[in-house]
């Protein structure tokens, strides 16, 4: 039993360094088997399992065939081109990066981006480095704007956010979280939440291969806000660049609301219409009515059928008036 203990506790160590060397090397061997025992990583969380030379992982929150993230709208991928985070180490790209942009279909009411490294600088004992995050933004959002940061290792956050955009809340996510910090452009944020392992907030930078959570942490986001908007995640990085999807959200919301508005104002000049009608039958009515009272018009169409056509045109003109407003 001590000898099992002692095999799986080296090839947990084994594994991390097979993931640092990857990391250094620029390159992705997330599914290769590790060493004479066809070791995967992961094989608990992620039910992974070694076939023909490569990992695969059978657990419904990872992708089969990457082994990497794939739950609650976010299917995590390395390197991608339409990752909206952008880190850099020493003004060099990092890479790799793993980053998942839901459709925006799916998005939530929320716009959600989270950032998330394992570190900054590796000292001890341990001591923050800084990471300056740039944001970039095409347009105001309609919807509450959410960052998430989450570090292992203690890091310095230094927000850069233009004088247009307001952050509604901002949450650290850290390991050492009282070493960790948020500075720069605070006063652009309306809330700071500081969460912890010990809150039941885990972390991760996209691969759980080496270690982390990045499942449970999109969980627990999802719990609160619903599908991201974004993730990035690395293993260094001391700057980042993170463009907003507002532009985009804000163009596709209004461009259905006129639709809206469109078919509301046909429907509006149909009702018109027929209101003017109905205006020529109760004019025709009233010149050829005679002492007694008929409660139906020549036409056979009922008093309080017009009544209801002319109410349904009062609630459509409100309701238009409404949007406008709103628009």
């Amino acid at each position: 039993e001590t000898a099992g203990i002692m095999f799986t506790k080296i090839s947990a160590f084994g594994a991390l360094i097979l993931f640092y060397s990857c990391y250094l090397a620029r390159v992705n061997c997330q599914n290769k088997c590790l060493g004479v025992h066809n070791y995967c990583p992961g094989g608990y969380k992620m039910q992974s399992k070694c076939v023909d030379g490569s990992c695969v992982c059978n657990s419904q929150d990872y992708d089969y065939h990457s082994c990497l993230p794939d739950t609650k709208g976010c299917k995590i991928s390395v390197d991608a081109a339409t990752s909206l985070g952008k880190p850099q180490y020493n003004n060099q790209p990092q890479q790799p990066t793993y980053s998942c942009t839901p459709d925006s279909s799916s998005s939530s009411q929320y716009e959600v981006h989270v950032l998330s490294v394992y570190e900054v600088i590796n000292r001890r004992p341990p001591t923050a480095g800084d990471a300056t995050v740039n944001i970039v933004s095409g347009g105001r959002s309609d919807r509450p704007l959410v960052l998430v940061l989450a570090n292992y290792e203690p890091v310095n956050w230094i927000l850069q956010i233009p004088s247009n955009i307001t952050i509604s809340r901002v949450i650290l996510v850290a390991y050492y979280v009282d070493k960790s910090s948020i500075s720069g452009d605070v006063n652009q944020v309306l809330a700071i939440e500081r969460k912890s392992y010990s809150d039941s907030w885990p972390r991760g930078i996209g691969s759980d291969s080496g270690g982390g959570d990045t499942v449970g942490l999109l969980k627990k986001i999802y719990e609160r806000f619903g599908v991201v908007t974004s993730f990035t995640g690395t293993y260094r990085a001391d700057k980042w660049s993170l463009n907003l999807s507002s532009q985009s959200h804000d163009k596709k919301t209004k461009s259905s609301c006129h639709e809206v508005v469109e078919k509301l104002s046909k429907r509006i000049e149909l009702l018109s219409e027929e209101l003017k009608n109905h205006k020529m039958k109760i004019i025709s009515l009233k010149e050829k009515r005679d002492e007694s009272f008929t409660p139906q018009f020549s036409s056979g169409e009922p008093i309080h059928k017009i009544h209801r056509n002319l109410a349904s045109i009062f609630v459509i003109i409100v309701l238009t008036a409404h949007i406008h407003l709103v628009m």
